[in-house]
């Protein structure tokens, strides 16, 4: 398995941190432990808001968008 792009770092005070660069919608599926169909789906429906997706990467600005629509995955290791 590849090394996923988005970084998930929390703090010692307690806060999470996340690390966002530009990804492909294959980038997110792997990160939420999901398939391509859901995480396609999901993005399509948040389309008004991220805007178009532009070649095949999301930008940071719409990567961000999408984690905060869609959350931090519980099941995730946080470095």
């Amino acid at each position: 398995m590849r090394e996923n792009k988005i970084k998930i770092v929390r703090r010692q005070d307690g806060v999470t941190e996340a690390k966002v660069v530009p990804c492909k919608i294959g980038d997110l599926a792997e990160f939420y432990g999901w398939s391509y169909k859901t995480i396609k789906k999901k993005i399509v429906a948040m389309e008004r808001e991220i805007g178009k997706i532009s070649g095949h990467y999301l930008n940071v600005r719409q990567v961000t968008i999408v984690l905060r629509e869609l959350g931090i995955p519980s099941t995730i290791e946080v470095e």
